[in-house]
């Protein structure tokens, strides 16, 4: 029993050392692409502006909700 804790950790070890190694490696040029696009081109707040402030609260069925989801359907159309 006392050998237990080590046998465990060899295990968690051998483990991890597998996970790691299945891993591909990073796409630093594409990691730089996508926070270039994101920090830069991001259309993120736009999209809350109008879902948020130009639409504001909406229930369910509510004009409201219905106004909002058109625009949704639309922006994303625009985006094929």
């Amino acid at each position: 029993m006392k050998h237990r804790p080590r046998i465990l950790a060899l295990v968690f070890l051998g483990l991890a050392t597998i996970v790691l190694r299945a891993q591909d490696p990073l796409d630093y040029a594409l990691l730089a692409r996508i926070q270039d696009e994101g920090l830069n081109r991001s259309q993120v707040m736009d999209h809350v502006v109008w879902l948020a402030d130009v639409h504001g609260p909406r229930l369910t069925g509510s004009p409201g909700f219905r106004q909002a989801a058109e625009w949704a359907v639309k922006r994303f159309g625009e985006w094929g």
